[in-house]
């Protein structure tokens, strides 16, 4: 849980000037809340696509390729892989990294099935 937050943190110096006149459109009267909950809404859209850089070698093994069309399917389907939250983007990346090393061509496997059927189906 602190590595989540110091990744979260270490960003928020530097978007916290073009974040601040985004947090005008969150209800609260409290400036720095206001902030805060501008900074964590975009770093959880930036979460997913931080993890799928650093799985381009699994996704080419898999035969996947990730389209803008695709990529939530695809993000919900490797959520679903790793039993975890979707959108909870540090903790399915840290289970994906852990199923990886343990047996990597079973995951790919089962990503390949899994997408496959999610795209098919359109869920």
């Amino acid at each position: 849980m602190k590595e989540d937050r110091l990744y979260y943190y270490t960003y928020y110096a530097e978007w916290i000037t073009w974040l601040a006149p985004l947090s005008q459109f969150v209800e609260t009267e409290n400036r720095n809340e206001q902030i805060i909950h501008a900074c964590m809404c975009v770093m959880r859209c930036v979460a997913v696509t931080c993890y799928f850089r650093h799985l381009t070698e699994v996704f080419k093994k898999a035969g996947i390729e990730v389209t803008s069309q695709n990529r939530r399917e695809v993000d919900k389907v490797i959520h679903s892989i790793a039993g975890v939250e979707y959108k909870n983007c540090p903790a399915a990346w840290r289970e994906v990294k852990k199923r990886l090393a343990e047996d990597e061509e079973a995951f790919i496997s089962r990503l390949r099935k899994d997408v496959a059927k999610a795209l098919k189906t359109g869920k």
